[in-house]
């Protein structure tokens, strides 16, 4: 083999190796764009899931404030009761 197809012999592997970085770069390209994506739909559905959250403890503060109130009207009536039945 003379130098000429040696140097040739070089071109094509580099080539190949050329041509096999890129098919690589292209499905890493894709891989990342597809994991970009999926972060990007999990982030909205963590914000959805924080709201949700955020909704659920304004439901439950508001419940324990009614039956806080509930609880007062109940013991005050008690209480009436009580001195309605002393007097």
């Amino acid at each position: 083999m003379d130098q000429m197809e040696r140097l040739e012999a070089e071109i094509s592997r580099a080539v190949e190796i050329i041509s096999q970085m890129r098919l690589e770069r292209d499905d890493l390209s894709r891989r990342c764009e597809t994991l970009q994506q999926t972060v990007e739909r999990q982030q909205t559905q963590i914000e959805g899931l924080k709201s949700e959250i955020e909704g659920l403890k304004s439901e439950g503060e508001k419940r324990r404030e009614e039956m806080r109130t509930r609880v007062e009207s109940m013991l005050a009536r008690l209480d009436a009761i009580k001195l309605d039945e002393k007097a």
